[in-house]
């Protein structure tokens, strides 16, 4: 079965012909004298593992002098690995959504440190910065569910250099990359972000922000398109932010943006 699935695959056959495939596969077993082909008692099955983490991070930075400046982050994070089997075959009478609502119980919780760390360097027009994310590699236990004991999970360490031109000061037009690129909970999958975008103030209060960005590392990801709005209030921030991919992918009948994110943060200064 193997060996027919790996050859409809690379002919491309048409997904649909598959069924027909597997009952003329089934009818030879059968007329060979070898028995029948039970598929219903086929244990394969779909493995999702999921990372969600939480970050309570106390950050200092320090200016040097009026040209440099570093800082760096220190994090409490709670993470929750989430783990869930789903049978292609052998489900009974339970139905996919089943097995995704049992998968909220199907975590372990850990905690761990995480450190970033950060520099950067002001000169007339231009700014540079180097950013180091997770640079201790955070680990976070895998569970066990159904007897089935899932591998540990690390947040990979990201480095990231980004320059600015400013050439007033009401405007900024900025660009950063991934340094290096980091995996993916999908095995062979990795990432390596290039962006530009631009913010323009107005009057100081009101914050204009659009951008778009690009997965390099794959290169079959869309490019994304950004928009944001930031609002100045003497010590309080706040920065609202969204980001949609023009490419769309048919979800239930309906087509919607294949990637879509949204962003709201909070900030004090003082």
């Amino acid at each position: 079965v193997n060996k027919i699935d790996y050859s409809l695959g690379q002919a491309k056959v048409d997904p649909a012909l598959i069924d027909g495939v597997i009952t003329q596969f089934n009818s030879l077993v059968t007329s060979s004298g070898v028995g029948a082909l039970q598929f219903g008692s086929n244990n394969t099955s779909l493995r999702f593992v999921g990372l969600s983490v939480a970050e309570i991070p106390l950050t200092y930075g320090y200016a040097l002098d009026e040209n440099w400046s570093v800082g760096g982050s220190l994090k409490y994070m709670l993470g929750r690995v989430y783990a869930l089997d789903v049978p292609l075959f052998n489900s009974g009478t339970k139905k996919i959504g089943d097995y995704f609502s049992d998968a909220r119980n199907g975590y372990r919780q850990s905690s761990n440190i995480g450190i970033d760390l950060a520099i950067m360097a002001r000169f007339p027009l231009v700014q540079v910065g180097l950013t180091g994310r997770n640079l201790n590699a955070p680990k976070f236990n895998g569970p066990t569910v159904n007897g089935v004991t899932y591998p540990d999970q690390y947040m990979d360490p990201a480095m990231t250099a980004g320059i600015a031109f400013v050439p007033f000061t009401t405007m900024t037009l900025a660009a950063d990359v991934d340094l290096v690129r980091t995996a993916s909970e999908l095995p062979g999958r990795k990432y390596q972000r290039l962006a530009a975008g631009f913010e323009f103030d107005v009057l100081r209060i009101l914050a204009l922000r659009a951008g778009l960005s690009k997965n390099i590392a794959e290169s079959k990801d869309p490019t994304l398109y950004s928009a944001g709005v930031g609002l100045n209030l003497y010590m309080v921030r706040v920065d609202v932010a969204g980001q949609v991919a023009r490419r769309t992918i048919s979800y239930e009948g309906t087509n919607v943006p294949e990637v879509a994110r949204v962003s709201v943060a909070l900030a004090t200064d003082w």
